[in-house]
């Protein structure tokens, strides 16, 4: 049996609600939210997944993963944190979190409303090119550890953290934008 769109939403509240002691008092907030992002069109069935840098979807990982924690909430750390407190007030793991650059980040609006939707129904991590500063040809990989380079049509798709785990002196990074 295939559920509807509006099952499965009701499926996401229940079960983050069951992560609260008190499954009442974050059923509101999150309905709230979910309602927010249905009617502002940020959240529609069958809709793609919101596409994130690597360094926003360690902080959705950490926030899914963590009991008692609301995205907004999050967003909120960063949209007062010069006003109210600062980083180090923020109770988050700084040692994995590149706390700066999140706060740049959050400082755009849709930002806010992607990582409240990475949130809550997932993300694909952003993907890049690398292409050879002398050549002009672009990097693949062959599955089997074995990276060569061809023309952009055959070009491999890579993850920061892929590219992060590489020696890529001679290459520049492209954003995949399709």
């Amino acid at each position: 049996m295939t559920k509807t769109f509006e099952e499965k939403k009701k499926e996401v509240l229940e079960k983050t609600s069951m992560e609260f002691r008190d499954a009442k008092e974050a059923m509101g907030p999150m309905q709230k939210l979910m309602d927010n992002l249905e009617e502002s069109g940020l959240l529609r069935p069958h809709q793609a997944l919101p596409v994130i840098p690597g360094y926003v979807a360690q902080l959705v990982d950490y926030t899914v993963k963590v009991q008692h924690t609301i995205p907004s909430d999050i967003i909120g750390y960063f949209y007062f944190r010069n006003e109210q407190f600062s980083i180090e007030d923020m109770n988050l793991p700084n040692d994995i979190l590149d706390l700066e650059k999140l706060s740049e980040y959050f400082k755009i609006g849709l930002h806010r409303f992607e990582f409240e939707r990475a949130c809550i129904i997932g993300y694909k991590s952003q993907l890049f090119y690398l292409k050879n500063k002398l050549t002009g040809m672009y990097l693949a990989y062959d599955g089997m550890n074995d990276l060569y380079e061809v023309w952009e049509t055959k070009a491999h798709k890579f993850t920061q953290q892929e590219i992060g785990s590489m020696n890529t002196g001679s290459y520049e990074q492209i954003e995949v934008t399709e």
